[in-house]
């Protein structure tokens, strides 16, 4: 697939991308600053989202100032690094506030979110039917509403993440799983509905 843009986050655009492209899914862009006056460890954005198919290109970002210096066969660190590494990717295959909205169901039905006051605050709630399966049994709980995504932090954050409460780490990991296992992004040929990512 050929990209359109001629950047995708701090990352110059070869031409070969944008006359031949890749012949690939998703095609990342990886590129770092060493940023000593930043708290992130990564950041990532879509680059290019293509109706009915959904993004095709996407970039992480690393702050090296931010990242543990890894000790030889650190496998803990190496572990760690991953993790970041998957959730950087849920953003870039949609699991932010601006591309939430082109959620869609296998019957053609928006994605649905509840705000709802949790402490007194504002919270918006994912409840993607798999998400919300997942989270009332883990939690035993048959009228949970949904996972709360997360409501502090700049504005690159909020509404970004799901929300970092006490909970084992594990539970993140099965949500973004879950969240992308049936993806949301599915299209029409032939009369028969195409999972594209999966």
């Amino acid at each position: 697939m050929r990209i359109k843009n001629t950047k995708c986050g701090i990352v110059t655009i070869p031409q070969k991308d944008k006359s031949k492209g890749q012949n690939s899914d998703l095609h990342l862009y990886i590129s770092y600053k060493i940023e000593n006056d930043k708290e992130y460890l990564a950041y990532a954005l879509q680059c290019q989202h293509v109706a009915g198919i959904g993004p095709t290109h996407g970039s992480i970002n690393f702050n090296l100032d931010k990242m543990p210096k890894f000790e030889q066969n650190a496998f803990i660190e190496f572990e760690d690094l991953m993790e970041v590494v998957i959730h950087e990717i849920t953003h870039v295959l949609g699991f932010s506030d601006h591309d939430m909205s082109k959620w869609i169901l296998p019957k053609g039905t928006t994605h649905a979110f509840v705000t709802t006051k949790i402490k007194e605050v504002n919270t918006v709630l994912l409840k993607t039917p798999n998400v919300l399966k997942f989270a009332r049994e883990y939690f035993g709980c048959s009228i949970l509403e949904g996972m709360p995504l997360q409501h502090l932090g700049g504005e690159d954050s909020v509404k970004f993440s799901l929300a970092k409460h006490n909970y084992p780490k594990r539970i993140y990991e099965y949500i973004y799983i879950i969240y992308l296992g049936p993806f949301q992004w599915f299209y029409n040929e032939s009369s028969k509905r195409h999972r594209l990512l999966c």
